[in-house]
């Protein structure tokens, strides 16, 4: 009986992951730069219950996140009359050098 009421919290627990996921990508829509997330989902452990009946039941364990990705797409590129706005087109990033040195 136990194993239900796990079941339906690893439910509850996996849906907050994707719900606060969905809610950072909406929250930055306009952010300029902005790379949105995905959220990967998994089942936890099904196994199969045989009894003395001919049909064999599944039961699983529950639910829960498998892992959270940025997606790193080519956004669209706005015009700008600022000389300090720049802008890659294609793969890659901004290597920036610090006065210390450091490389970001």
């Amino acid at each position: 009986m136990m194993n239900s009421f796990y079941n339906g919290i690893s439910g509850v627990k996996t849906n907050s992951f994707g719900i606060d996921i969905y809610a950072n990508n909406i929250a930055n829509v306009n952010t300029t730069g902005f790379k949105y997330s995905d959220a990967q989902f998994k089942d936890i452990f099904y196994s199969t219950i045989t009894t003395q009946s001919t049909n064999p039941a599944q039961g699983g364990y529950g639910s829960g996140s498998a892992s959270s990705n940025v997606v790193f797409e080519q956004g669209s590129l706005v015009a700008s009359d600022s000389e300090f706005d720049v802008a890659l087109q294609g793969k890659g990033f901004f290597g920036v050098l610090g006065a210390d040195g450091n490389a970001y």
